[in-house]
């Protein structure tokens, strides 16, 4: 019973964003998208909760648990391929071949470098909103804030063996 809560409330969840919130400008980033998914988990995670207390029992807190588990595999799920089907180069990279097809190859190199500077100024701009850049005479440094995440992200990458090109 608690599992077919769960699928509909998700599939309710996913239809009210695809079909209506994604169409309203506060939802349309990933920061309002963020927030509504967090705001759904502490929604439901304080009913399951509430429940878990109120109903005590191995079971209750078990399923609080799933759901909240299975809630956020649904939330950093949507979260990713959102960012992939906004923000992808690659995806950008095709959509430019599409827009040109026909065009000579030096027409559509120029359109690939516009694209990857304005790609470049929008991410240096949102380090520099986060703290963790900022610019002295044209030249970018780290920030206290920026030398920690570079550190930590650094730490992630050796732990998880990913190799890095530059």
């Amino acid at each position: 019973m608690i599992f077919a809560f769960f699928l509909g409330y998700i599939f309710v969840h996913f239809l009210l964003y695809a079909l209506w919130f994604r169409n309203l400008q506060p939802l349309a980033s990933e920061k309002g998208i963020f927030f509504y998914h967090f705001g759904s988990a502490v929604i439901i995670g304080s009913a399951m909760l509430g429940i878990a207390i109120t109903q005590p029992g191995e079971f209750r807190l078990a399923h609080a648990v799933i759901f909240l588990s299975l809630h956020s595999i649904y939330s950093l799920s949507f979260l990713e391929l959102w960012a992939l089907a906004d923000g992808g180069y690659s995806l950008s990279i095709l959509d430019c071949i599409d827009t040109n097809h026909g065009h000579r190859e030096d027409k559509l190199l120029d359109e690939l470098a516009k694209l990857g500077t304005i790609k470049k100024q929008g991410r240096i701009a949102d380090l520099l909103r986060l703290g963790l850049i900022e610019q002295r005479n044209e030249q970018f440094s780290l920030t206290p804030a920026g030398r920690r995440t570079a550190s930590l992200l650094r730490t992630i990458v050796h732990i998880a063996n990913v190799r890095m090109e530059r």
